[in-house]
């Protein structure tokens, strides 16, 4: 199962290199990887399941319930149609969700969120969190907003 994490924040709207947007060039760039990636159907097939967020506001955003992309929005997506609709999603959703976290690079709400979406799948499957940016993080170290101690928690996942 593979899980990616794309910085969402106003940083990843400027430009880079070619793109004008360096948001819409990680987009670009996983579409691509995820055409030719090798799908499984279901979690006892080989090949990938991949689920994707974006942080950077206090909160992560992940592709909501109600959306017919995905079920019920906490699943792994299993095709690459499924995929490209919900890298479709996020490159609409871009504007209004880095609007949320100013100038801020929360990571916390991210982290959290590949915690609940490798919980949905099964144990027997190999876990890989990507994450995905260009700005330092801004998390701090209090206690509800610390990343320490939500890697623990994704390494014991194994």
């Amino acid at each position: 199962d593979l899980f990616f994490l794309v910085e969402g924040t106003h940083a990843m709207q400027q430009d880079f290199g070619r793109h004008p947007s360096g948001f819409m060039g990680v987009m670009e760039a996983l579409r691509a990887w995820a055409r030719d990636a090798p799908w499984a159907a279901s979690t006892t097939d080989t090949g990938y399941r991949m689920g994707l967020a974006l942080y950077g506001a206090p909160s992560a955003a992940s592709v909501p319930a109600n959306q017919d992309i995905i079920g019920n929005g906490g699943n792994f997506m299993n095709a690459n149609a499924q995929f490209n609709e919900a890298v479709s999603f996020f490159e609409n959703f871009i504007t209004s969700y880095a609007l949320n976290g100013t100038t801020a690079n929360h990571l916390n709400g991210g982290l959290k969120a590949a915690v609940n979406m490798f919980n949905t799948g099964s144990a027997s499957r190999k876990r890989v969190l990507v994450i995905l940016g260009a700005s330092p993080f801004t998390d701090g170290a209090k206690s509800s907003t610390a990343i320490g101690p939500v890697i623990n928690e994704l390494e014991g996942m194994g």
